[in-house]
């Protein structure tokens, strides 16, 4: 009932502030920005995040920029050669985002929607002077060579972006076929071009588990540094009941994303929650609350040694950030040595 009235309060307090030009003040029902897990109404009234002039809709990109902009920095070191990857691109926002941040690196975007790939190839075309930029048309999986047929909610299905689209669905009046695409593992297909990637964005609606799975020898050969996936419990959930026991090596499970960050564990990859303030340790200190709808958001996994490099230079970007005014940036909080899994009661 408190979320529920949280969430009201938000969308509405959202509304005014717009529609009056005021600057936007919003309490977020969810405790991430300071760690705190425990339900009750004083965690909810102290996870405020004051957001100057920007409306909601664009706190996700501000958020993605400034954690481009640290990325950079830890990273600006390493070969030049190393590139960038954006699968699920839809028309490119964060493909020129990343370009913009990375000048001296190449992007390739994946996109599996036959319309919306159109759209980004001509988004794209704008900024790609200089040739870095490149368009895949691909469907990012855990096998490779499949022909799939991709569906979208049939509202949407002539706009240029299709927000919830994918491959889990079914031609019905809710939701329609709009094209068949190839699928390909990620690292197959950086083999087959001799690309090494430097850092990946994932965002395939619900099929996050089958990219993770279709890139281990990524993970495995020390050249990937960092990579980002949406964790959505609902896609997810939908996404597992009817393409689960495709997945080999993740495994089918109801337990969701602990399953992810146990694969990624065993890769010598740690897990952080990437909040507008700071990033979060979700590896190694697994709660059951994460599979929960107020826990969806971007994970960030990078490799162990280049983490606390990582956390302290997001919270400095963070920090100078217009997006949120709190307390200075404190040094990153120890992760425990050994693995730990909270039970529920």
């Amino acid at each position: 009932i408190i979320e529920f009235m949280m969430m009201t309060y938000t969308i509405l307090s959202i509304l005014v502030r717009i529609i009056s030009g005021q600057k936007c003040e919003i309490i977020l029902p969810y405790q991430m920005a300071q760690g705190k897990y425990k339900h009750s109404w004083g965690n909810l009234m102290n996870t405020t995040w004051r957001l100057r002039q920007y409306q909601a809709h664009n706190i996700d990109i501000i958020v993605l920029n400034n954690f481009g902009r640290a990325v950079y920095e830890v990273t600006k070191g390493i070969d030049k050669s190393r590139a960038l990857l954006d699968v699920g691109a839809n028309v490119g926002e964060v493909s020129t985002l990343l370009g913009g941040i990375f000048q001296d690196r190449k992007v390739y975007a994946f996109e599996a929607q036959e319309h919306v790939y159109e759209v980004l190839r001509q988004e794209l075309r704008a900024h790609n002077a200089t040739g870095r930029f490149q368009t895949v048309f691909h469907a990012v999986s855990n096998i490779g060579g499949n022909l799939v047929t991709m569906y979208a909610p049939a509202r949407k299905a002539n706009r240029s972006t299709f927000t919830g689209s994918g491959l889990a669905g079914r031609a019905t009046g809710e939701m329609v076929a709009i094209n068949s695409v190839t699928t390909v593992r990620l690292d197959e297909w950086c083999e087959s071009l001799n690309i090494k990637p430097l850092f990946i964005k994932i965002d395939t609606e619900g099929f996050d588990l089958f990219v993770l799975e279709g890139m281990e020898r990524l993970l495995q050969n020390q050249d990937l540094e960092i990579f980002i996936f949406e964790f959505n419990w609902s896609q997810w959930r939908l996404t597992l009941r009817q393409f689960g026991a495709q997945l080999k090596i993740i495994g089918r499970s109801g337990k969701g994303l602990v399953q992810a960050l146990l694969y990624l564990e065993s890769h010598d990859f740690l897990a952080y929650a990437l909040t507008p303030t700071r990033l979060i340790p979700l590896s190694r200190c697994w709660r059951m609350e994460y599979n929960r709808w107020h826990f969806t958001g971007n994970v960030v996994v990078v490799r162990n040694g280049l983490q606390t490099s990582l956390v302290n230079t997001y919270q400095k970007v963070a920090a100078s950030s217009i997006l949120y005014k709190g307390p200075p940036p404190t040094p990153e909080l120890p992760i425990p040595a050994t693995t730990t899994h909270r039970r529920k009661k």
